[in-house]
């Protein structure tokens, strides 16, 4: 960058009341933050870099810090990193922001999450969401967190609709937020809804993983196996291979009456897991499918034990479905939104 980029560039920083002095800082939030709006498991990890680099260059740009809690729980949630790594990571992050600026509305929302997805703790996380979006009322992601992270693992759906209507009018250009509100519809048991809204922003953006993920898993609860396995089958080349969606493969198999397939889905899954983090949840869903109740609930209580993030949304899960009966399954529900959970 030549003298006169870096001297528009401080006074373009000054205009907006830019938060670090360190243009090279700053660089490094702004690639962050483009990286982690994307919500691929590859964009995501390099956001970390990024915003790693950020807080090296200036220890005290609070955004920077922010944006490690952000990453990492969402690399949490995601499956991408094992909870006993990623949570910490984010709590340790947002509390460094908040130990300086207790009202910061990113900090808050991030904290918030990882006290539901980690701890257990509704209540604490409902007041730091809560906070966030009273702290950052134009801040869109406190809305949604409040919705996705909060709201909706406890069934509070119209209140989930109504913080993601309000995140939306903040950002109605945000592929992340859109999708939200399909994946409410998915949880709430609205599927064609779900499916709709996916493929509308399938048609704006070809590439978005997220979306063939949750229109396929959406196609396999209404019983529509082999359009699902279609869109899983794109959703798995745009996000890679992601663990998620294999195990969205191998439920619709299941579902759709090829077990051979979903066994051998269920194999690849476990070897996966000898070399990076699998949450037991995954495997789990697609043993539901095959009629392997015992051993599905074996799972659920390894990832319990393990504090995976999904456990969260087991109440609101449609693979899981079939197990509303089973007292063990009932109690494992009753166990999470007791908490919180300890450590």
């Amino acid at each position: 960058m030549d003298a006169l980029e870096v001297g528009v560039f401080r006074k373009e920083a000054r205009l907006v009341q830019a938060p670090t002095a360190s243009v090279p800082a700053y660089e490094s939030y702004l690639k962050g933050r483009f990286l982690w709006n994307q919500r691929s498991e590859t964009s995501l990890v390099r956001s970390l870099d990024y915003f790693a680099a950020a807080a090296a260059a200036d220890p005290d740009f609070l955004r920077a810090h922010a944006g490690l809690a952000d990453a990492h729980l969402t690399l949490g949630v995601y499956g991408v990193l094992p909870p006993e790594r990623a949570m910490p990571q984010a709590l340790a992050a947002a509390e460094r922001v908040l130990a300086v600026d207790p009202r910061s509305p990113e900090a808050l929302a991030s904290r918030g999450s990882v006290r539901a997805f980690y701890q257990h703790d509704w209540t604490g996380a409902e007041q730091d969401l809560s906070a966030a979006c009273e702290a950052g009322p134009q801040y869109p992601t406190a809305h949604q967190w409040y919705a996705t992270h909060c709201l909706v693992p406890l069934r509070r759906f119209a209140e989930a609709r109504a913080r993601l209507r309000r995140a939306r009018e903040l950002d109605p250009l945000s592929a992340a937020v859109a999708v939200s509100v399909g994946v409410v519809d998915y949880y709430e048991g609205r599927y064609g809804d779900a499916v709709a809204l996916c493929a509308a922003l399938l048609e704006r953006d070809p590439d978005f993983g997220m979306a063939a993920y949750f229109q396929g898993l959406a196609l396999t609860a209404m019983g529509r196996s082999a359009e699902a396995l279609e869109v899983l089958g794109r959703a798995s080349v745009l996000t890679g291979g992601s663990v998620e969606v294999e195990s969205a493969l191998g439920l619709a198999q299941a579902g759709g009456g090829d077990p051979a397939a979903a066994r051998a889905m269920l194999a690849r899954l476990e070897e996966r897991s000898r070399s990076r983090y699998v949450s037991p949840v995954l495997t789990a869903q697609i043993l539901v499918g095959l009629g392997e109740t015992e051993l599905a609930l074996q799972g659920l209580e390894a990832a319990y034990r393990r504090r995976a993030a999904d456990v969260v949304l087991l109440d609101v899960k449609p693979a899981f479905e079939p197990l509303r009966a089973v007292p063990a399954f009932g109690a494992l529900i009753a166990r999470i939104r007791r908490g919180p959970a300890s450590g």
